[in-house]
């Protein structure tokens, strides 16, 4: 007869905690879990569930700023751009003048 291991369950206030163990501490995942008995897989799967929303959150923020950059820079550029249009269609009215004296 074979003997099968029960598998264990953890609250899901002992998977938080190992999450902010591994983070707060620095461990990797194989490290806490040595020293928390149970498998790094688990924590990995663990700081997806449970981090991934506020990693989502910090993503999202992230990309706004970089897309209000963007824009801020796209102005820039166009502005820049009139610039040069005007300043050479003032360079050649000048030098055809200079050249019809």
């Amino acid at each position: 007869m074979e003997k099968f291991q029960k598998r264990k369950k953890y609250t899901i206030e002992f998977k938080k905690n190992s999450i902010r163990l591994i983070d707060e501490k620095g461990l990797s995942f194989v490290e806490a879990g040595f020293l928390l008995n149970t498998s790094p897989k688990n924590l990995q799967r663990w700081h997806q569930l449970y981090n991934g929303k506020k990693d989502n959150a910090k993503l999202k923020n992230e990309i706004n700023c970089l897309k209000k950059k963007v824009i801020q820079l796209n102005n820039e550029k166009d502005f820049l751009l009139k610039i040069v249009i005007f300043l050479s269609r003032n360079i050649n009215e000048n030098s055809i003048k200079i050249f019809n004296d």
